[in-house]
This record gives C-alpha cells, sequence and structure tokens, in this order.
C-alpha cells in the first residue's frame, strides 16, 4: 500500500502543480495581451491627435492666404522686398545700323525684408554696383532690349552680376522705374 499512496500523492501534487501552473500561465498572457493592447491604443489616440492638430492648424493657415475668386485659387503675392534706388544710367550702346544709340534706365535693386548686413554692404560697394551696371548695359544692343524679353534677360544679367559680389546676402529683383532705348 505504501506504493499505492505514493502514487495517489504523487498525482495528486502533479495536478495541483497543473492547476498552479495553469493559472500562472494564463495570467502572465493575460498581463502581456493587456499591456501590447494598451500600448497600442495609446499609439493609435497619438496618431489621432496629431493628424487632428496639423487638420486644424493647416486649414487656419490656407484659409488666411489662399481664396477662392470666381472659381480660380487666388494666392497672395509675397510681401514686398525693401530696395535701393540707383538711380538714372545713360549709357552709349550699339545698333545694327551705324547710327549711335542709347538707353537710359532707372535701376532699383531689390532685397528680401530686414536683412541689414546686406543693405550695409549695397550701400559700402555702390560705386562697384554702379560700374557692374553701366559694364552690363553698355555691352547691350539696341535689338538686344527692342523686346520686352530682352528687357527681362537684362534684369536678370544685371542681378546676377551683383550677387556674385555680395557676401551678406541675395539681391531678390532689378526694377527698372523706366526705360527708354533710342
Amino acid at each position: 500500500m505504501p506504493d499505492e499512496e505514493k502514487s495517489l500523492i504523487d498525482e495528486e501534487e502533479e495536478e495541483v502543480a497543473e492547476e498552479s501552473a495553469k493559472p500562472g500561465i494564463l495570467t502572465f498572457i493575460k498581463t502581456k495581451l493587456t499591456k501590447i493592447l494598451g500600448y497600442s491604443i495609446l499609439a493609435v489616440l497619438i496618431i489621432l491627435i496629431s493628424v487632428g492638430i496639423s487638420y486644424l492648424v493647416s486649414s487656419h493657415v490656407n484659409k488666411d492666404k489662399i481664396r477662392e475668386i470666381g472659381g480660380k485659387i487666388q494666392i497672395p503675392p509675397p510681401a514686398p522686398y525693401e530696395s535701393v534706388d540707383f538711380g538714372e544710367f545713360t549709357i552709349n550702346i550699339r545698333g545694327d545700323d551705324e547710327e549711335p544709340h542709347f538707353i537710359r534706365v532707372n535701376v532699383i535693386l531689390a532685397y528680401a525684408e530686414r536683412q541689414l548686413t546686406l543693405a550695409a554692404e549695397i550701400s559700402k560697394r555702390r560705386p562697384q554696383i554702379s560700374d557692374l551696371i553701366n559694364i552690363v548695359l553698355s555691352g547691350k544692343s539696341k535689338s538686344d532690349l527692342d523686346s520686352p524679353e530682352g528687357k527681362r534677360n537684362l534684369k536678370i544679367e544685371i542681378r546676377e552680376e551683383i550677387n556674385q559680389r555680395l557676401q551678406s546676402g541675395k539681391i531678390q529683383d532689378v526694377y527698372f522705374k523706366s526705360i527708354t532705348v533710342m
């Protein structure tokens, strides 16, 4: 009987061990699943909040800047530039015929606002910039400047020549207050 008692005791201990092991594993699995589910819900909430905030900000910003007029979207122009008036230049230029021609142009240089170092550099380099404008203008012919495209190309060429020499910033645009080619 002692063997039977031992086997009964062993069986009972195994059952108790199995029963105690099952709740331990189930508890462990439930704990892990709860953590994973909690982190997943937290991640989804963060994403939804981020998307919501982004949508609100972008819709607010776009309403201020973009308008629809007559079925077309109108985007407002950029803020105006600061400018420096370089005055009038009168230069002899060559023509296709042998007659002398000249160009008279009033040049204004424009740069982005609040660039105090660039403004100071333009002021210091005023004679050099005026010379550059004279050189660019004197290299043109009457036929180069007869069309609007030729005048746009002249603006680009003046801007590029000046920007190559500037260190504190760049000229954004060149305006012609008046331009006469004769």
